[in-house]
């Protein structure tokens, strides 16, 4: 459910255009079935730098993701079909100082902003697959954190009806009204903590002269760097012992303190 809930935000946010993932299984385009394996292979390919230049053997990736080839083309022929019908709609805004206000959503930002319809086309599907499914991830193991001690629920659930029995809060909720409810931002940190929804290394090239860390250690230019996200999250020396709690004290204090 939390999937289909982050593909018709994304779709709605995107291009004014939910896929209908909450009305129908899987939605009109199967959109998250492809989303998802687009996910893996990209995780793969960011902790495991060599898929990167196998699967860019058009026979290798044939061979092992075929049916992943056909849903990425069928996904880039729904993103294109989408742009096309947008700029239809309002026209080459690349050429004219015209600004369309009909639909308020990130394809008419670019738009507004001097995209060309290539550059659109290549947007729409960057997209998607980058705030489904990870998104999805976090609300999952975050709600599963929540819902397992009936302490943080309860505090949680109190502190969110207390806001809107005092007006602190509107429907839907903003984001600065958000940032003011304590525990509820601490929820978020700390479930964001426990289960980061993308452990790809995130890999940096170091420039050419090199880098130089504060303590003195030199790393060469030229190299291959990544950030182990889960390590780093669980970390004793940055979240004390009990790292590997959900524990929200830790989130609340260090917001008192700033």
């Amino acid at each position: 459910m939390s999937e289909y809930f982050t593909v018709e935000t994304m779709t709605k946010i995107c291009f004014d255009e939910p896929f209908g993932c909450l009305d129908i299984d899987g939605g009109r385009h199967d959109t998250l079935q492809t989303v998802q394996r687009i996910v893996m292979w990209g995780e793969i390919t960011a902790n495991v730098p060599l898929m990167q230049h196998l699967l860019s053997w058009a026979l290798i990736f044939n061979t092992l993701e075929y049916s992943l080839a056909r849903e990425l083309s069928k996904f880039n022929s729904l993103a294109k079909r989408i742009v096309v019908k947008r700029f239809s709609e309002v026209g080459d805004l690349t050429t004219t100082n015209v600004k369309s206000d009909k639909h308020g959503d990130m394809l008419e930002g670019f738009m507004n902003r001097g995209f060309s319809q290539r550059l659109c086309e290549l947007q729409v599907p960057v997209q998607l697959t980058t705030g489904t499914e990870t998104t999805a991830t976090a609300i999952r193991s975050t709600l599963l954190h929540i819902i397992t001690p009936p302490e943080v629920y309860r505090k949680l659930k109190d502190e969110i009806d207390d806001a809107i029995a005092n007006g602190k809060i509107s429907s839907p909720i903003k984001f600065r009204e958000a940032k003011e409810l304590p525990y509820v931002v601490a929820v978020v940190y700390e479930g964001l903590r426990m289960h980061p929804p993308f452990s790809g290394l995130l890999m940096k090239l170091v420039p050419p002269e090199g880098y130089t860390y504060s303590d003195g250690r030199f790393i060469p230019g030229g190299t291959i760097i990544g950030q182990n996200t889960w390590d780093a999250m669980r970390d004793p020396e940055i979240f004390s012992d009990d790292a590997n709690i959900f524990r929200l004290d830790r989130f609340i204090k260090a917001a008192s303190e700033l």
